[in-house]
């Protein structure tokens, strides 16, 4: 099976390693943020990467020893909704992040468009991933994808909805 792939100058793999979560903190502190903040994004993504290789899949994205995007794909349980990931045909896009001096050049387009085929050739005939409502960059990516909505939910912020898309592949 397709565990790597190479694309100008960037290569694209996926992990099943939870000591891995290093790459995920790379990531998730070029947005900055303080020692406390950072320490409570790490001990979430624990908890998230506990599941690796029984219900989730992380997807790195680097460029060179630098790593510029993080993606996960939940296969069995996403929010315990069926309708998200089922484990057969649904599988769920989870936390599609981009390096903050990364991001605006095509790099979530690609990783979106390779964790298709991934999961495509796995035997998943469906996605779904979330996003918020007030994203109008990420829904404008999922939307080029041919991502359509699904449902509405309660976001993080009463305020702003969580939009649940999907595709079928």
């Amino acid at each position: 099976m397709w565990l790597v792939k190479e694309k100008m100058n960037y290569k694209f793999r996926q992990s099943i390693d939870p000591s891995e979560i290093n790459k995920v903190m790379e990531v998730a502190s070029s947005f900055g943020g303080n020692e406390e903040e950072l320490t409570r994004i790490k001990a979430y993504i624990e908890t998230e990467l506990v599941e690796l290789g029984e219900n989730r899949i992380l997807f790195i994205l680097s460029q060179g020893i630098k790593t510029v995007g993080i993606v996960q794909l939940l296969t069995k349980r996403a929010d315990e909704d069926p309708d998200l990931a089922d484990g057969k045909s649904t599988a769920h896009v989870h936390a599609l992040q981009i390096a903050k001096d990364h991001q605006r050049k095509g790099l979530g387009l690609m990783m979106m468009q390779e964790l298709e085929v991934f999961a495509e050739i796995s035997g998943f005939t469906r996605l779904t991933l979330g996003v918020d409502g007030d994203n109008d960059g990420a829904l404008k990516l999922y939307e080029k994808l041919g991502y359509k909505r699904l449902k509405e939910a309660e976001g993080r912020e009463t305020s702003i909805p969580l939009f649940y898309l999907f595709k079928d592949l």
